[in-house]
């Protein structure tokens, strides 16, 4: 699995640790873990606290939840 360092931070390579799930189709691992609503949840708050340029309107659509748990949002669910 490489890494990277940057400053004095050390990065995993995502693509790297899906090859070892699916050494195939390592894209359909990171497809798949990007659509779960744990993990736009995750990414949601994250860009409350990180982006200081979130849009007002874009904030309120961060903290609605529009979907239930568990369910697997397809691209455009993802980008709406």
């Amino acid at each position: 699995m490489s890494t990277t360092e940057v400053d004095t931070e050390l990065f995993i390579s995502l693509t790297d640790m899906a090859r070892n799930k699916n050494p195939k189709e390592p894209k359909d691992v990171v497809k798949n873990w990007m659509r779960s609503r744990t993990t736009i949840e995750f990414l949601g708050i994250w860009e409350q606290l990180n982006n200081y340029d979130l849009s007002p309107l874009r904030k309120v659509h961060l903290k609605t939840p529009s979907f239930n748990p568990g369910q697997i949002l397809g691209g455009y669910q993802q980008l709406a």
